[in-house]
């Protein structure tokens, strides 16, 4: 339709989030734009074109692909940007929009094919309905709204599980591991009796015996089982479940990465686990040694868990009151940094390569470009708020700090370049 179009003569407006993520998917795109002239006949025709930005044929393989590493792909790509925005093209970063929602929860109707093994599984649900009814027949105060909603939601609960089972025997047959978070140990059960699985995390005596809970969550890390239930209220005990926070041995060395550091330790089965930046979890994945469980910056974990740590520049009161232009110029830079990460994330490769080991210097620009959102001078009064609880709550201080107190205000305006 694009070539159509093009060939027509038609003016073109093109909307998309991703409209390609590398020249093998810009035959009717890069026409459209005049990157090439998709035939030879009238000029660069499109697999002339390939060959100049880093695609070409491989021996033995069919088709079209990236001849070149990862670096140089990167960097054609920043060089296509930079020849169509602005003149060709536009680019909004979701940064840019006010109030733009950090997640999106939407409904979606699923139909099953297998109407009979659905049909099947319904009927093998009446055990299951059964014994939820014994339990509503022990309720104090059935007539009670709270009671009543709450055994509704435990029925209509226990109706998804057939759903649920077909859903997860898709992503295990695409060679996903599943976690399925519960509301009710009702659901857990039908659906640890049909997965035929003990990999169970929840509140529940059985299920919390001396090594259990640490045994089962290691057994699906390392993926010697691929399903593991859990409940959506299933805390951690550190005591109980012999958890252990400790320093990452090392970390307070001059200039080391704590989080290339417990990438490390990860790999070196001295930690089970760790809570570190993108750099950190990043290496984790990459290297195969661990998954990403929470990230707090993109809504995970419990509201406000994003604002519990973050990055700030700290000095004393009697700094700024000293020299107070000194501190204004640490801030001007950092502010400037940032802005020019923004406008070239290939920027922090540069500086990766001075401060980090060669690998985690080689992905850290693809980290920065990702997490552009997240590079913001501003510290909110909602940060702080946030910031102050978790420390009431971890005994550090017995009451919120007020803003002010926590901020130099004095220094806003340069937040935002001014």
């Amino acid at each position: 339709m694009l070539i159509g179009a093009k060939r027509d003569n038609k003016v073109v407006l093109g909307l998309s989030a991703t409209a390609a993520i590398g020249p093998l998917q810009m035959r009717a795109l890069g026409y459209v734009l005049g990157l090439h002239t998709l035939v030879p006949k009238y000029g660069l025709g499109y697999y002339d074109w390939l060959r100049t930005v880093g695609c070409g044929k491989l021996n033995g393989l069919p088709g079209f692909r990236w001849t070149v590493g990862e670096p140089r792909q990167r960097a054609i790509m920043h060089s296509l940007h930079a020849r169509l925005i602005p003149d060709k093209a536009v680019r909004v970063r979701t940064s840019e929009i006010p109030n733009f929602p950090t997640r999106t929860i939407t409904a979606e109707e699923y139909d099953i094919e297998n109407h009979e093994k659905i049909n099947q599984i319904y009927k093998e649900m009446a055990t299951s309905l059964a014994a939820l009814e014994v339990s509503k027949a022990e309720d104090v105060s059935p007539d009670s709204p709270l009671t009543k909603i709450l055994r509704n939601r435990q029925t209509l609960e226990l109706l998804k599980v057939p759903l649920a089972l077909e859903l997860c025997s898709d992503y295990l047959e695409k060679g996903c591991s599943v976690a399925l978070f519960c509301n009710f140990s009702e659901t857990i059960d039908a659906l640890a009796e049909r997965l035929k699985t003990d990999c169970i995390i929840d509140g529940r005596a059985k299920h919390n015996k001396p090594g259990m809970r640490v045994d089962r969550v290691a057994r699906f890390q390392c993926n010697r089982v691929r399903v593991i239930i859990l409940n959506s209220e299933a805390g951690i005990d550190l005591e109980r479940d012999k958890v252990h926070v400790a320093r990452i041995p090392g970390a307070e060395r001059p200039g080391v990465s704590f989080g290339v550091l417990a990438a490390e330790a990860l790999e070196s089965r001295l930690i089970d686990g760790f809570w570190a930046n993108a750099l950190g979890s990043e290496t984790a994945v990459r290297r195969g040694v661990g998954r990403i469980i929470v990230d707090v910056r993109r809504g995970d974990g419990p509201p406000g868990a994003g604002r519990f740590t973050f990055a700030a520049l700290v000095t004393t009161e009697a700094l700024i009151d000293r020299d107070p232009e000194a501190v204004a110029a640490v801030v001007r830079g950092i502010v400037s940094a940032q802005h020019r990460l923004r406008e070239d994330p290939r920027r922090a490769t540069e500086v990766g390569r001075r401060r980090f080991p060669p690998a985690a210097a080689e992905m850290i620009a693809a980290l920065v470009e990702r997490d552009l959102p997240f590079y913001d001078p501003v510290i909110d009064e909602d940060a702080v708020q946030a910031m102050s609880e978790f420390s009431i709550a971890l005994g550090l201080i017995q009451e919120k700090v007020p803003y002010d107190r926590v901020v130099a205000t004095r220094f806003k305006d340069l937040w935002r370049g001014r």
